[in-house]
Order: C-alpha cells, then structure tokens, then sequence
C-alpha cells in the first residue's frame, strides 16, 4: 500500500541543504504530490521497500537491475512551467562504485525550474533573463553580500528578526552568516533582508559579492570555448525534443550526459571526430524535453549551472507544502519552526 501511495499520489522528503532558502530551509519536511506532473511508473521495480537507493548502515545498492523497464508518465494535472518548485532525481548520481544509478534510484534534489524547454537562459551580473526578457523576481531569492560594521556586535534578537538563524567562523559550516574578520560578515540575505540590514546603525556597507565577466570557472556546466561563471552565463538554449544541434568538440561538453547517459547512446571522440552509436555526427536530435533548474540562494546552490540539464524522465513531484520543520541544532521543543509547518511551497 505505502509502495503504491508513494507511486502513484505522494511522498514525503526531508530537506539536507540550504540551496533553496529562504522559501525551503534545512529541516523543512516536504509534501511533495506526484498528481501535478503525473505519476512516473516505476523504472526499476526490484528494489528494498521504505529505503531509496541505499541499504541502511552500508553502501550496497537497495535495488536490482536485474529488470529495468522505460520510462512511462501518467496523465497530470499540470504541466511543468518556469517558476515551480520540483522535487527531481540528480542526473548525474553514481552509486559507491562510480555506476550512475538507474533514473529513479537516483537521489533526491529540490529546486526551482527557471528555463522549460526551447527557452535561451542567460545570466548577466547575478541577474537572471529567460527568452532576453527579466525573469520574475521570487521574494525569497538570495544572493551573498559582506556586511561592514563599525565594528560593534550584532544583536541576537535582531539576527533573529532579520531571519539570520545561524552563523559561525567556520567556512564550511552550512549557516547564514560568516563571520569573516571583527567588523565584517558574508551574509546570505535576499533583497528585503538587505533593505532591512541597511536600517541597522552599526552597519556602514553591504556589498554584493558578484563574479567578475569574462572570468571563466571551471566546475560551471558549459562548453570550452566560453567564459562563463555563476552570475555570467549563457546565452543557452534548453534542449526540446525533436530539436537538431549541430554538434562541435567545444559544445560536446553540453551535450554528452544527454547522448551518452540521457539517451543511451554510444559516444566516442576519435582523431578529432566525433561518432555515434558508431557513426560520425555533426548533429544530433534529442529524443526528450529537458529543464534547467536553479536554488533560490544563488551563491549556495549546486545546481544545473553545475551538472546541466534535467530530463522530463528525472521528474517526481511538486512540493505543495511543508508537513514539518525543525532546526536539529535547538533543543527538542525549542527547535521546532512553528511557524512553518503546513507553509505552502510557493
């Protein structure tokens, strides 16, 4: 029943990261509905029940792929467009050995789709453009600023007004604020937290930390011959199905998980050239849609700037809202978000 539950109406998913504050926060627990999109059917059907890909206490895979069946939709409610929130499988997931797992063994992202298929995505000094046009601005979106006091301390209780929940020295921590020097943060803050940082006394600048044009960073999906980094990217082109591309060594980087992992198809660069199940190409037609999916905390997110783009068949549901939320850092009463549970995802 649980199997069939999860399957065909909804599952539940706690959230790890902070990639998507401060609309969805570390410890929100999520009702995620499999109606909206339409259900996918299972595509690995032999697997342990109330575990996903993972055997508990080991790395062995929950699941066999002894039988492996195509990937089937059923009719939704809804179809995804730019601005929703979706619960999606990682692409690019591999297991302890380094196998990418089967599509829906795959372990579980939340992000907003920003571009749908045939969109050209550009981002231009952190500002993001669908089809040469703005996008929507979201009220939650945040971006990284430093933060220059007159070298006084914040006060706890305005932190806590702020939304500031967490900060620390350490720059591995997953927390709100850095603590960088006696009169300087780097601060996580969308644009209203910025507005309302600005009204404090003791502050005297909050500068956006932006990455530079033209400053190439080499961990960012894109092809070779481009310059592009997490506030400058594009212009690209979301691949739909039945679309052509002409294939080139310096944009095969784009395109490879799509024919090779996507796909299924043989890829090979040989002296140059680049084959295909074989085959020379200097083409290639997709056979799926594809989204591009992004954090709402720009500067904290590994997202489709990092791995690329989403296949329609990695899709699993719409958050509708949040069940429950804790921060596991306050005590068992003390560290319940009130507040937030049954918030609708939006």
């Amino acid at each position: 029943m649980a199997g069939i539950v999860h399957t065909f109406f909804m599952q539940l998913f706690a959230v790890p990261t902070g990639s998507m504050e401060k609309n969805i926060m570390i410890g929100d627990h999520l009702y995620v509905s499999k109606l909206n999109f339409g259900p996918r059917l299972p595509m690995t059907p032999i697997a342990m029940p109330l575990v996903h890909n993972t055997l508990p206490f080991t790395n062995n895979n929950a699941y066999s792929e002894l039988i492996k069946l195509g990937y089937y939709r059923l009719p939704g409610t809804e179809t995804l467009d730019r601005g929703e929130i979706v619960v999606f499988n990682w692409p690019v997931d591999k297991d302890s050995k380094g196998n990418i797992r089967p599509v829906d063994m795959k372990e579980h992202y939340v992000k907003r789709c920003v571009a749908i298929p045939n969109d050209v995505l550009e981002v231009k000094q952190g500002t993001l453009y669908i089809n040469g046009k703005q996008a929507p601005f979201h009220e939650h979106d945040q971006s990284s600023y430093l933060v220059t006091t007159d070298g006084s301390m914040f006060n706890n209780d305005f932190l806590k007004e702020l939304g500031v929940r967490e900060f620390s020295s350490d720059p591995n921590a997953n927390n709100d604020m850095l603590i960088v020097a006696e009169n300087q943060y780097y601060m996580f803050l969308s644009k209203a937290q910025v507005k309302q940082l600005k009204q404090n006394p003791i502050v005297k600048s909050i500068t956006e930390q932006l990455q530079p044009e033209n400053k190439r960073e080499d961990d960012i999906f894109q092809p070779l011959n481009t310059k592009w980094n997490i506030d400058n990217y594009g212009p690209l082109t979301i691949p739909s199905i039945g679309t052509t591309v002409k294939l080139t060594l310096a944009n095969l980087p784009v395109y490879k998980n799509i024919i090779s992992d996507y796909e299924e198809n043989q890829l090979k660069v040989e002296n140059g050239n680049i084959y295909i199940n074989g085959k020379k190409a200097d083409s290639y037609t997709f056979r799926m849609n594809y989204y591009f999916m992004m954090g709402d905390n720009r500067h904290n997110s590994l997202d489709s700037r990092s791995w690329g783009f989403v296949p329609e068949n990695h899709i699993v549901g719409k958050p509708l809202f949040i069940y429950w939320s804790s921060n596991d850092r306050g005590s068992l009463l003390d560290g319940v978000r009130w507040d937030r549970i049954f918030k609708n995802v939006e």
